[in-house]
This record gives structure tokens, sequence and C-alpha cells, in this order.
């Protein structure tokens, strides 16, 4: 039995006449986590299982022009998914986001998608929510086709924080701000990536005496930059306090991709191809290009103490 489904050739009976909520969910914040937890709620009533529609690349790295950088991901494709598995998702129909379904009409995709491939029984949305060529679908559209074709719209309301609509756009300024706890109070937990330990130039190492696990985190751009406390959760399910840095390493390197290497503190073994799961604490500092890699050196051993300190490990 298939749970994740990519493109609409791929959907099999079982995964029709579901409950279905759609849209990028990234980062899974608390006003998607109240979405799907409605949609659950509704699923679990009518007895039926309950679909979420992703789209891969977000529309907004699809449509955004080569001389531009869309929005940094919260989350990438990975952590959605086990983001929303945790809420009870019990089925995923990734959608390749190309120039085919950016030209898809809203009434074409609810036609071609909804009803005539996954044939649903209900749907759970936001009064916001906007869909299809030029983000002409919305609520008042859906309710339209449900008569006409026996299904059930349901409205969810907004989170809200202090006030403030909880979106994906304010926690990206959160973080990139280095307020943690606020982007945490959005997020309903604290700032997570999931990635696996990859081969690096081991620079750390030979360089500073300082051991440091690269991750691909598989993101074109980084929501964060700079120096980070961090607890890291290894597949065993053990976890260790340590520091992370996100950024180009200005210092000893002159590229342009973005890195994300973690140092564990009391910590030694081999961790190539594991699978982390790094959540952010606190930011340190930003990163910056030091005058010599002596100035790194001494910088690092700086944050480190800094980050024991905060941890109440001895330095």
């Amino acid at each position: 039995m298939k749970i994740f489904i990519r493109n609409t050739y791929n959907v099999r009976p079982y995964h029709q006449q579901a409950v279905v909520v759609m849209g990028n969910f990234d980062g899974v914040h608390r006003g998607h986590q109240k979405l799907v937890q409605q949609a659950r709620a509704i699923a679990d009533q009518k007895q039926r299982p309950l679909l979420a529609i992703l789209f891969e690349p977000q529309p907004k790295e699809y449509q955004c022009p080569n001389t531009e950088s869309p929005p940094a991901r919260l989350f990438n494709l990975r952590e959605k998914y086990l983001a929303l598995r945790a809420l009870k998702v019990d089925y995923f129909l990734c959608l390749r986001f190309d120039h085919h379904l950016q030209k898809k009409t809203a009434g074409e995709f609810i036609r071609d998608i909804l009803l005539d491939t996954l044939h649903i029984k209900h749907i759970v949305l936001t009064k916001q929510q906007c869909f299809g060529y030029k983000r002409t679908g919305n609520l008042s559209l859906l309710k339209q086709y449900a008569k006409q074709h026996h299904f059930n719209v349901s409205e969810v309301d907004l989170a809200t924080e202090q006030g403030r609509i909880i979106s994906s756009s304010t926690i990206r300024k959160l973080l990139k701000t280095g307020q943690l706890t606020l982007a945490e109070t959005a997020l309903g937990k604290p700032y997570t990536i999931i990635g696996r330990v990859i081969r690096g130039a081991g620079l750390g190492y030979v360089k500073f005496g300082v051991a440091t696990a690269n991750i691909n985190h598989k993101r074109r751009h980084m929501v964060l930059n700079g120096v980070y406390t961090v607890q890291v959760q290894l597949e065993n399910g053990h976890h260790y306090w340590g520091v992370a840095n996100v950024g180009c390493c200005p210092t000893l390197t002159a590229g342009r991709q973005c890195r994300l290497e973690v140092h564990l503190f009391d910590f030694c073994a081999n961790l190539y191809g594991q699978l982390l799961t790094i959540r952010f604490i606190k930011k340190l500092r930003d990163e910056k290009r030091f005058d010599s890699p002596e100035a790194l050196h001494q910088q690092i051993l700086c944050d480190l103490q800094t980050a024991r300190l905060t941890f109440h490990f001895p330095a």
C-alpha cells in the first residue's frame, strides 16, 4: 500500500474518496497543524482516510526567475512528510509543479485532480487559501462545485499569535533575525532540520581540532545564517547538545553553497550516513569573514565555550 504518491497516475482506488487538505505546508506550523487536526477529526467521523496534496517544487520556487532567489524553505519534502505523518495524515499526493500545472485553471484543478482523480468526499481549507492559474480558486468556488458534485467543504479559521496571523513568511522573518523563541511559538516546536551526514573536506578537524558533521540539508537556500546552539537526535534516539554553523564558510572557502555543519559535545563516533534531527535553540552570532584562520579558530573556541555555558556544561 503506497502512502506517498508522486503525481496523479499513481493514485489507486484506496487513495480515493478521502478527506483532503492541500498546500505548501512549509514548516508545518501551528496554522497547518490546526487545519490538519480539524481535517483528521472529520476523516475519523466519516471513517475516511486523510490525504494531503503537496506541490514540488513549491510554486514560488518554480515561478521565480533565475535572476531572483525564491523564499528560503523552512522544510524540505522529507521534513514536511514526517511532520504531517505525525499529525496522522494517511496519504500524500505530491504534484510536480511545472508549466502544465501552473497553467491549469482553478476549475480544471477541481475537475481533473479533486474529482476525476481523487473522487474527494470532503475538503478542508482556510478562507485565504487560493489555487489554480492566477490563484483564482478559493473557498467560494469549491462550494459551487460541491453542490454539483456532492462533496463537502469545511472552512478553518487561521491560527494567530497575539492577534497576528501565523504564516510561513512570518516565521522566515523571525528565523532570519535570530528570534528563535518567537519562531518556536509560531511553529509549535523548535525549528528543526533533518539531514544525512555526508563527507566534507574535514577542515574543521584538520585545521582546528573540532570535528563537525556535514549535513545534506537538501535546500537551494537556507533561512538561517550564523552560529547556533542545537540539540541533535541520532538515529538511535540518543540526544546530544552542540553547536551548528550555517553559511558558506567565507574565511576558508570561496564557495557560495550554503553548508550546515554540526559539532556535538562529548561525542566521538562515526556518523557518516546517519540521519540527524537538528533542533535550533539559540543564535550565538552571524557568520562573518575573519582576517585569518587563526582568528576564526579563536572565535570557534569562544563559540564552543559560550554554548557550553548555555547548556550548563563544564567548559
